[in-house]
């Protein structure tokens, strides 16, 4: 199956909910550690999943 390239629209909503889960993401991580637990993952490692979705999603967005 054959899909065409995203538009500027449809990438924009793409970042904007890939914005939202890294902060929220982010929030729980803090929100554990602050309660004395230990969290799975670091802060960062929303923001480099967030990066390479992001580098993806440029790429099938189109140029115009």
């Amino acid at each position: 199956m054959r899909y065409n390239k995203l538009n500027k629209f449809e990438a924009g909503i793409i970042e904007d909910a890939l914005n939202l889960w890294c902060d929220t993401f982010i929030q729980e991580i803090n929100e554990r550690e602050s309660n004395g637990s230990v969290a799975l993952f670091h802060p960062d490692f929303p923001k480099g999943i967030k990066a390479d979705i992001m580098d993806k999603v440029r790429d099938l967005t189109k140029k115009r």
